[in-house]
This record gives structure tokens, C-alpha cells and sequence, in this order.
């Protein structure tokens, strides 16, 4: 009896980290984010880069100037009248503030402060 507690438990658990990790709303993304890596992405930002998201879903930023962004689960969608860029959120170990993603094979990230 006391293992299927634990299992059921454990599964909740699971569960609720899957989709603490997995969907984002403008709400729980929204604020001020800093860039603090050496690596220059085309199109991208460069070292010292901020970027503010408010909650209607515009943004403000040093590397794109004024936009739009549009959130579907973990992928976010920044767009310009001259540009548009697709990057991933995603938390660190399903713990902590969202991050988003600009290099991932070299961990590089908007943090958000």
C-alpha cells in the first residue's frame, strides 16, 4: 500500500515538473533579461545586450530594436518590421528563472534578472 503512495506521488511530481518546465505564459516571462556571453550570434545579441519583455507581448531590446514576441510552449517567437527570430525557453535543471536560449550547443542565454 505505502509503494503505491510513494508511486503516485512520485508521478505527480513528475508531471508538474514536466509542465512547470514546458509552458510559459508572458505573465511568468516577463521582465528584464541580460546577455553576459563573449559570442556575437548573427542577428543576435552581442556581450552587455538587455532585453525587456512586458506582459502584452512587446518587447524592447538592445540587439532588435522594439517588437513583437509570441510564446507556443517553449519555443519564442521575436519579430521586427525587419527581422524575425526563433529561440527556445527552458529552465535549468526544471529549477530556477526561465532563460532563453541563443546558442545551446554553447549554453549561451538571456538571463533573466
Amino acid at each position: 500500500m505505502n509503494f503505491k503512495i510513494v508511486l503516485a506521488v512520485l508521478f505527480v511530481i513528475l508531471i508538474i515538473s514536466f509542465c512547470y518546465d514546458n509552458f510559459y505564459t508572458a505573465n511568468l516571462i516577463s521582465g528584464s533579461y541580460s546577455y553576459d556571453f563573449p559570442l556575437a550570434v548573427p542577428e543576435g545579441p552581442n556581450e552587455g545586450d538587455k532585453l525587456i519583455l512586458m506582459n502584452n507581448g512587446d518587447f524592447k531590446s538592445d540587439t532588435w530594436g522594439r517588437g513583437t514576441y509570441k510564446i507556443e510552449g517553449t519555443r519564442i517567437t521575436f519579430n521586427t518590421h525587419e527581422l524575425g527570430f526563433q529561440t527556445k525557453l527552458y529552465r535549468p535543471f526544471f529549477l530556477g528563472k526561465p532563460r532563453i536560449s541563443i546558442s545551446s550547443d554553447l549554453g549561451y542565454y538571456f538571463k533573466q534578472n
